[in-house]
């Protein structure tokens, strides 16, 4: 019995000793991965820690601005859409008046070149108004995506303009 013993003992450091080469890749693979892994956990760790200090540091303000909603919302809002409707509707016509009730602050500058435009813009048509949260309170970014007709053109051209919708002081 312990001579049999003994030659399966030899038997295994014969193995060990042939395929030494194997195992200790294995070995040295094994201990690669952990390493690896011990650095990913720390990095992963610092950036945390250095994410929450940013965080920390900033005002109340800036907190909220982070909490706000960045969907997008495709035809949520009725008024809006509506409200692009007429704003297009007054540059294709060169409505001067309504685009300076419209418009927040409108220079001569701006009244010109929309003038310009005006002669070459037949109409626009087919809105549809994507709209995110803006930063004051009842303020939206409008992405109003929909098609212009040139003058003397039959096919129409698509166009996006991103707007920022927002109301007065007296609510307009």
């Amino acid at each position: 019995m312990k001579n049999s013993s003994k030659s399966i003992l030899e038997k295994l450091i014969f193995a060990a000793k042939k395929h030494i080469l194997i195992y200790s890749s294995v070995i040295f693979s094994f201990c690669l991965i952990i390493v690896a892994a011990l650095i990913v956990f720390v990095a992963n760790a610092k950036a945390a820690k250095a994410e929450q200090l940013a965080y920390e540091a900033l005002s109340e303000q800036e907190k909220a601005l982070l909490k706000q909603d960045l969907n997008l919302v495709k035809d949520g809002y009725p008024e809006i859409n509506k409200k692009m409707e007429e704003y297009f509707t007054a540059l294709a016509g060169n409505d001067q008046q309504v685009l300076k009730n419209i418009l927040y602050s409108v220079d001569i500058n701006e009244l010109d070149n929309i003038a310009i435009k005006s002669e070459y813009i037949d109409y626009y048509d087919n809105f549809v108004c994507y709209t995110q949260e803006g930063y004051a309170d009842e303020s939206f970014y409008v992405y109003v995506v929909h098609d212009i007709h040139p003058v003397g053109i039959d096919d129409s051209l698509p166009g996006i303009t991103g707007l920022y919708y927002a109301k007065d002081m007296t609510g307009n």
